[in-house]
């Protein structure tokens, strides 16, 4: 049963979300008939026929997102299922049948990554170690896959070796080829982790949402609850912008100025998080590589909590820290308005007023979404500041 809806309007782009999906098999082309039904009644840019064409889109888009690499679908296969006719009642079939070959061949390209992982470093006397038309292309065979796999990490150790400064040749192949290990490492986790049979449901939803434009996407309950944090401006947790890095770590990049770990002191740019604890003390820890949003849901909460981070500093010293978590408000995510003046001609004393309004991003409190506030709403914000710009007699107003 479909949870909850969110629709957003923000001037140009549009965002479709609602809550994760808990549907069995065979609920699946009911769960995808409410979507559509939502947006037909919802978006600006509805569809005038929901017939084969517009499945056949989902299911190429769907292909695409789930396939970026073309590591998992033969051509034939590929070619196999565009042949069929597509439409809400085949959804699960569809589905079933590709959830099958992914699982498969996942199993086989890990299978072949842990040989690869035990094995010496690779010779690189062959000439096929890279060809972008191959690669970029559905393998004829299962062969020919594996060459595909061969050859894209071969690529990426020799492309390593290149910009590597240090060492000898030897050294520069041992370290390349260590580094590319501990990568397939984490990313074959990364598939196992995020690649289920709920996430590619997903995917296919946000397939769906896709075909209505490309501003439109499909958002699971986290991921919801995520980026309706992001656009409100403000959010609980310790003040600190994160990525996954290369080595698949979650490494901080900023320290917002007067945050917690801001006063803290302690945590550091640079500084990548291995583990998360919720308790001050013991040994009960949250893993935080490989996924992004689940770290942060672990770093995030209610305020006036402590969090414990398990820390690697940049000069590879394990540290525990702990912060108390507070709320921490965008400052520069919000629109903020000034007058310029200027004198209309030399010696006159009238001057030549202009309004000004920078908006960094669009924002709105979904938690309170009546609230007017400021800061609450990004047009409300707008709307006041062209208000008071006017009530100062500017001629114009520029929106930044």
């Amino acid at each position: 049963m479909l949870k909850k809806y969110f629709l957003f309007f923000l001037l140009i782009p549009i965002f479709f979300l609602c809550s994760k999906p808990k549907v069995e098999l065979d609920a699946k082309e009911n769960y995808a008939e409410q979507v559509i039904a939502y947006l037909q009644r919802h978006h600006y840019k509805k569809k005038s026929i929901i017939d084969n064409s517009f499945f056949k889109k989902v299911n190429d888009t769907f292909l695409e997102n789930i396939d970026k690499n073309k590591f998992f679908f033969l051509k034939e296969e590929i070619k196999k299922i565009n042949q069929k006719q597509f439409s809400i009642d085949s959804i699960s079939e569809f589905l079933s049948a590709n959830q099958k070959i992914f699982s498969k061949r996942l199993n086989n390209y890990s299978n072949y990554i842990y040989n690869f992982l035990h094995s010496p470093p690779p010779s690189f006397e062959t000439k096929d170690y890279y060809n972008s038309n191959f690669m970029n292309s559905y393998a004829l065979t299962e062969n020919k896959l594996k060459t595909k796999w061969r050859m894209s990490y071969q690529y990426r150790i020799l492309n390593n070796i290149i910009n590597e400064t240090e060492g000898n040749l030897e050294q520069k192949i041992n370290k390349s080829f260590s580094n590319e290990k501990k990568k397939l490492s984490k990313n074959i986790e990364f598939y196992q982790k995020n690649f289920t049979e709920k996430r590619i449901y997903e995917i296919y939803l946000d397939a769906i949402c896709n075909q209505y434009d490309v501003h439109s996407s499909f958002f699971p309950e986290k991921e919801s609850k995520t980026f309706q944090e992001n656009i409100s401006g403000k959010y609980e947790g310790i003040g600190a912008s994160l990525i996954l890095n290369d080595n698949n770590n979650v490494e901080v990049t900023m320290i917002f100025t007067g945050g917690p770990a801001y006063r803290q002191g302690e945590l550091e740019v640079k500084d990548e998080i291995l583990e998360v604890s919720q308790e001050v003390t013991g040994s009960k820890w949250q893993s935080a590589s490989g996924d992004l949003i689940r770290a942060i849901s672990f770093i995030k909460g209610p305020k006036d909590t402590p969090v414990r981070l398990k820390v690697k500093k940049k000069n590879g010293v394990i540290k525990e820290i702990i912060i108390k978590r507070g709320t921490i408000n965008y400052d520069f995510f919000f629109s903020k308005s000034a007058i310029l003046e200027e004198k209309r001609l030399k010696g006159k004393k009238n001057k030549f007023k202009v309004g000004y309004i920078k908006l960094p991003s669009f924002y709105q409190n979904f938690q309170k979404p009546n609230n007017n506030q400021e800061n609450s709403r990004c047009s409300i914000d707008i709307r006041n500041d062209i208000n008071d710009l006017k009530k100062n007699n500017v001629s114009n107003i520029i929106l930044d």
